[in-house]
């Protein structure tokens, strides 16, 4: 999983490439608690390089939703394969999507 960061106007932006599988790499949970640390409320994911994901991406997915909520700030997921957003859809984790569930 590479990570690509860019901060514009307050919005943190995260660009993830590559799978999002077991075993599911930190850097990604690391990197959203560093920005959070600097006090950064809102972070934008941005799937678009995800080619596949698993059940622990998934858990990774919903414990950085976790944290960020805990700290008061706002997740957002962008470009989400539709592939992906079923999947999210059918595990009832809408909110993931800022959809409701």
């Amino acid at each position: 999983m590479t990570l690509i960061q860019d901060t514009l106007e307050r919005i943190s932006v995260v660009q993830v490439e590559g799978p999002l599988r077991t075993p599911v790499s930190p850097s990604l949970r690391q990197d959203v608690l560093a920005r959070l640390a600097r006090g950064e409320r809102t972070l934008v994911i941005n799937l678009a390089g995800v080619n596949d994901i698993d059940a622990a991406g998934v858990g990774e997915l919903v414990r950085i939703f976790n944290m960020t909520i805990a700290e008061g700030a706002v997740l957002r997921l962008t470009h989400v394969a539709p592939r992906i957003r079923e999947m999210l859809r059918r595990l009832g984790l809408s909110l993931l999507l800022n959809e409701e569930a």
